[in-house]
């Protein structure tokens, strides 16, 4: 498996910025600066950055973030520390553990299902229209990851990074010996038919 990492980079250092100027990072010795040019310079700083850990691909996921934190390091000076969470309970009780405390990740690479949960906190910043365009815009990004990056389009608290289509493909002659003609659709769904490869 290999990963696509410009999306991703540019995601986690926008948002690594807007931790390191706002807020400081989580391991206490303040945030960075930025420079007349727009560049951050993080020099000294550690970014803390929590995610789900890929059981199924755990070299690959160390290399990869290995290469995220020498390439922002290069752009900004600051160090990037990865943890990870290995199921949809530790993620929650991470968020959860982080809110209470007031300490946690600088950074969370979080499920979809939990962003409402994160954003209903109010312990997670709301993008900003500047701090979209640092990432290059809303319109660089799958709408539909967009809709689940808040409870609405005007108060976003993620920054999608990785998108996981699903598809459902099924067996023509499978169904025609079962009886089958097609499968069942409901309103607003359609069987694409595709060439067989």
């Amino acid at each position: 498996m290999r990963f696509k990492s410009t999306t991703g980079l540019a995601a986690i250092v926008t948002a690594a910025a807007l931790a390191l100027t706002g807020c400081g990072s989580s391991s206490g010795n303040g945030g960075g600066s930025t420079g007349s040019d727009g560049k951050v310079d993080g020099t000294g700083k550690t970014l803390n950055v929590l995610t789900g850990v890929l059981s199924q691909y755990p070299e690959q996921q160390k290399q990869w973030q290995s290469d995220i934190a020498a390439k922002f390091k290069a752009q900004t000076g600051a160090d990037v520390k990865f943890e990870t969470f290995a199921s949809a309970n530790d993620e929650l009780t991470r968020i959860q553990t982080s809110v209470v405390s007031g300490q946690g990740p600088d950074i969370y690479g979080l499920g979809t299902t939990f962003t409402p949960t994160a954003y209903a906190t109010k312990a997670f910043v709301t993008l900003s229209d500047d701090d979209w365009k640092a990432v290059g815009g809303k319109d660089r990004f799958n709408q539909a990851a967009l809709g689940i990056s808040g409870p609405d389009k005007d108060h976003m608290a993620g920054i999608p990074f990785v998108s996981r289509p699903f598809v459902m493909a099924y067996n023509k002659d499978l169904l025609a010996a079962a009886g089958i003609d097609k499968p069942a659709t409901r309103p607003g769904m359609s069987w694409q038919p595709r060439p067989r490869r």
